[in-house]
């Protein structure tokens, strides 16, 4: 779903320890992925296979993280940010 938006995943990693902040907020897996606009991201999350997809996820995850930023430096893509 995510490359049918244009988007694409760079890097994934398992989160060892954390090393500054609340311990008891530890984490799995790591995950970053670019989209070219936010509103590929918005209209990926809003179509019926999504929510279908969902819902496993929701049940199966205790509980996610999701930061939309905007790029200030990029060496992961070759990617040139616009506005």
């Amino acid at each position: 779903m995510v490359e049918a938006q244009g988007g694409r995943i760079l890097w994934t990693g398992r989160a060892d320890q954390i090393l500054i902040g609340d311990p008891a907020e530890d984490w799995d897996v790591v995950a970053l992925v670019w989209y070219p606009f936010r509103k590929a991201f918005i209209e990926m999350v809003s179509k019926k296979e999504y929510q279908e997809a969902h819902v496993h996820r929701e049940r199966g995850l205790e509980r996610t993280l999701l930061v939309a930023c905007s790029p200030m430096v990029d060496r992961l893509t070759d990617k040139k940010e616009t506005r």
